[in-house]
């Protein structure tokens, strides 16, 4: 058969396979049946055929039959088919035409044809930006690519790869549950932390937990409580924080200064003791010894600007280390944004908040994002944060798989003080300043596997230190 089109020869094409599928569909309209939706007309090469198949689909959807001549009065004026020997070329395909049954067969070589030529275009065109993008950061490039070639990856993945009948998902997850009864270990990590351990079942595997509060809520605190007991608790697993708003200096001062209440029976270093410089002997013994306590697996990141791309490099980067349990992003609103191209700033922020969980599920870790709470909690009189203070919130809430909101009422009772001539409600503000003072609630708004509520932790401020006890020292 003639077939004249100009074609780049170094391409993968079968020429053959095109011909013959498109013969026995023309021939026995059923053989488009055995397809199973296998084939577009994009992935043809020859430009006639992918009319051509287009065409032969019209006319089956609409309950006709697809024959040559019918099709071949649909064709006339088009250079290609004229080129290609017209009727008589359809004629041809139907005189060669292979069996029917063998229709599947050739649409496989066809489909597998037109993803290596995706392929070869989506690396050229990766080493041409390689090579010439110099406005581009490398990463970037990187991060393009990747997407690019897992889009071909997609594609070329069989319809019902991702699928699973019933019964093999429900014997998967009886098997599961029997291994986690007989060794009598939770899904997630630990933590140290009731919110975490017993609200949530630790810190499982591909969830997004979003931790929301106010300034002056110690939702960074929280954060940095959940992955240094993590840490501890789990040394065969790595934990990043990667802290926008604060540097690793000020973040291990808060550490240290844990570490030093927690051994010190009620004593300790305080952190802005340690930023002051106003540091005695035995201070510098409580915080040395608090340093060979710090968690080798735990990881400080200095991020003056961070993307989402940024995240997704520094979390290969640091999975090459080992497996990774958790890292945290401190926080959603100081995240450089993605180009806006006209949309709101809650549909931006839901592409970074989108993205964070797709790489969750992608490295099965634990993804801690904080973010800030709107101004309408300091309007109201009960300041207790509900899913609806999250800015943006509809985004956030969707693509969390946990919503925890840190509230310190002790924080706004202390700035309420009544006049000391008012000595009944003095005595009173006094009275619920005590009760308060280490009190911090961590409401569970959102929980996809489990339920909501609050647990209240001990907070001890001046040393950046959260515990489950209720000493309230």
């Amino acid at each position: 058969m003639n077939t004249a089109t100009a074609r780049k020869p170094d391409l993968p094409v079968n020429h053959d396979a095109e011909q013959a599928l498109l013969g026995a569909i023309l021939y026995d309209n059923a053989a488009h049946g055995l397809l199973g939706g296998m084939l577009k007309p994009e992935h043809f090469a020859e430009p006639f055929h992918q009319r051509l198949f287009a065409a032969i689909e019209v006319e089956i959807v609409k309950g006709h039959r697809a024959e040559p001549i019918l099709l071949a009065d649909r064709f006339k004026g088009d250079g290609d088919f004229e080129q290609l020997g017209g009727t008589g070329y359809l004629a041809d395909l139907v005189d060669q035409a292979p069996p029917s049954s063998m229709a599947p067969e050739y649409a496989r070589s066809v489909f597998d044809n037109a993803l290596r030529r995706e392929l070869i275009h989506v690396c050229e065109d990766g080493l041409k930006r390689a090579r010439e993008d110099h406005d581009v950061a490398a990463f970037e490039v990187a991060v393009g690519l990747r997407s690019e070639i897992e889009q071909v990856e997609r594609s070329a993945a069989p319809g019902d790869a991702s699928m699973i009948d019933a019964p093999q998902a429900a014997e998967n997850a009886i098997a599961k549950m029997r291994e986690a009864a007989a060794h009598g270990r939770p899904r997630g990590l630990m933590t140290g932390l009731r919110c975490i351990d017993r609200r949530c079942n630790g810190l499982k595997p591909e969830a997004l937990i979003v931790i929301g509060g106010r300034p002056g809520m110690s939702k960074t605190g929280l954060a940095r409580a959940i992955v240094h007991g993590a840490a501890v608790r789990n040394p065969e697993h790595r934990f990043l924080f990667l802290g926008i708003e604060m540097g690793p200096e000020e973040m291990m001062q808060r550490e240290l200064s844990a570490l030093t209440y927690e051994a010190g029976n009620g004593e300790g270093v305080e952190y802005r003791a340690m930023a002051s410089g106003s540091l005695t002997p035995m201070d510098f013994m409580n915080i040395d010894d608090a340093f060979r306590r710090v968690p080798a697996n735990l990881t400080l990141d200095d991020c003056a600007a961070l993307s989402i791309e940024d995240v997704e490099r520094k979390v290969w980067a640091l999975s090459r280390r080992g497996k990774i349990g958790a890292i945290v992003i401190d926080y959603l609103q100081l995240m450089r944004r993605p180009k806006a191209n006209g949309r709101n700033e809650a549909s931006v922020l839901g592409e970074i908040t989108m993205r964070l969980k797709q790489l969750a599920r992608r490295f099965k870790i634990t993804i801690i994002l904080l973010s800030q709470l709107s101004r309408q909690v300091e309007t109201r009189d009960d300041k207790r944060p509900t899913l609806a203070d999250l800015r943006e919130s509809g985004s956030i809430e969707q693509d969390a798989d946990v919503v925890l909101f840190p509230f310190r009422e002790f924080y706004y009772l202390q700035k309420a003080e009544p006049p000391a001539t008012q000595r009944e409600k003095h005595l009173d503000w006094e009275m619920r300043c005590s009760d308060t003072r280490r009190r911090l609630d961590v409401i569970c708004g959102k929980q996809r596997a489990g339920p909501e509520g609050t647990d209240r932790q001990s907070y001890h401020a001046e040393f950046d230190f959260i515990t489950d006890g209720e000493d309230d020292r």
